[in-house]
């Protein structure tokens, strides 16, 4: 994985791109260029961009394994516009929860969706993704078996045409891996 590192300097910023990091370098982080960088940077936008590649790459990774044993949508429901999950859902997590300390060979990939409106929606649907692994970790589930990710407005199962159409799009999936 090659990391990218901004300095901040008072009205100048600069970018130092390193070289990639793995366990014979670590710690030591060598800059091979610096380049200046005329117009301001987003910070917030490069951090956003930063974990949009890694979750496309944890999706990528899922991808390549297995066939899951089971793939599902879940029926959870959360707030609007945020990642706190309704306390009627519960009862669902709570069986999932349940069936992945029945069988620890499971491992499970969790897919969050949203519809097309509204801003932000990859990341609000990697914080519900998040949400759903914080919740099964809160009832004894390793962390480890889990891997949470924010799909945004991408898959739809219908077009977004209707608000029933786009209440079907925002949805969790989940598979099951052995």
């Amino acid at each position: 994985m090659k990391y990218l590192f901004t300095i901040i300097i008072p009205f100048t910023i600069y970018s130092l791109n390193a070289i990639e990091i793995n366990e014979k370098n670590f710690p030591f982080i060598l800059p091979i260029s610096v380049e200046k960088m005329d117009t301001p940077v987003d910070i917030q936008a490069t951090i956003t961009e930063i974990e949009n590649e890694e979750n496309e790459e944890k999706y990528k990774e899922v991808n390549q394994k297995e066939e899951p044993l089971r793939a599902t949508i879940l029926d959870v429901d959360f707030e609007v516009s945020k990642s706190t999950i309704l306390s009627k859902s519960l009862e669902k997590i709570d069986e999932l929860a349940q069936l992945l300390k029945e069988n620890k060979e499971y491992q499970l990939v969790i897919y969050s969706y949203t519809d097309n409106t509204g801003s932000n929606n990859k990341v609000l649907s990697k914080n519900r993704a998040k949400a759903i692994k914080k919740a099964l970790t809160n009832r004894g589930i390793r962390e480890l078996r889990l891997t949470a990710i924010g799909m945004g407005s991408k898959n739809p199962l219908v077009d977004n045409d209707t608000p029933e159409n786009r209440a079907i799009n925002r949805r969790i999936e989940i598979d099951i891996l052995e």
